[in-house]
């Protein structure tokens, strides 16, 4: 495991200089190396995490149960990817999601207590850190408008175009959850699309 992937992430968000890189390098002591299987938990609703995860391989999804108990999927996490939740650990409120693996995972972590000082002695990673909840805002408003406003075989065939590697990594069952239908209706739509295709390819 090496902090040189957490720091070129970092630096793609905001260039660091010199001190603020080398203030990262002095977190390596504190750094801790964990792996997930399949299926695992990292977080689970009522949990008030104290950790900050960096996600070296895998993917992970972040989901929460309906007043139905139906699973829905809020956002995915991969490669490169920083899972923690600040505001309910100096808040001490428990969470009410879950984050699980959806493949075997490996990641980093730090404890939360050890890196906070960061943000009070460089500002940059306060504006690192806002830009990252941007994004998560940014791709959580995306999927919403794409369930509101497509039909399910547009969803499916706008997530093929826009994130072709979330359909090859997903399940049918986490694929159908992210789009909203059932395993069923995604079966049948896949095929119908499968056979419109080489029907095509044929002509």
């Amino acid at each position: 495991m090496s902090i040189n992937n957490i720091i070129k992430t970092l630096d793609s968000y905001e260039q660091l200089s010199g001190d603020e890189t080398t203030a990262l390098q002095q977190l390596k002591p504190f750094m801790k190396h964990t792996t997930l299987k399949k299926g695992q938990y990292l977080f689970q609703e009522g949990d008030i995490p104290d950790m900050i995860y960096y996600i070296e391989f895998g993917l992970m999804r972040r989901f929460l149960n309906d007043t139905n108990d139906n699973e829905k999927i809020i956002q995915f996490y991969k490669e490169e990817d920083f899972v923690h939740d600040c505001n309910c650990y100096y808040e001490q409120r428990p969470i009410d999601y879950f984050v699980q693996a959806l493949e075997d995972c490996d990641l980093v972590y730090f404890k939360l207590q050890d890196v906070e000082h960061l943000q009070n002695d460089f500002p940059v990673f306060e504006k690192i850190g806002t830009k990252m909840l941007q994004g998560h805002i940014a791709n959580h408003t995306e999927h919403l408008t794409m369930l509101m406003r497509y039909n399910p075989e547009e969803r499916y065939l706008y997530v093929l175009e826009n994130s072709p590697e979330l359909i090859q990594r997903l399940s049918i069952t986490h694929l159908a959850q992210y789009l909203s239908i059932s395993r069923e209706t995604l079966s049948r739509m896949r095929a119908k699309i499968c056979e419109k295709s080489s029907f095509q390819h044929e002509l």
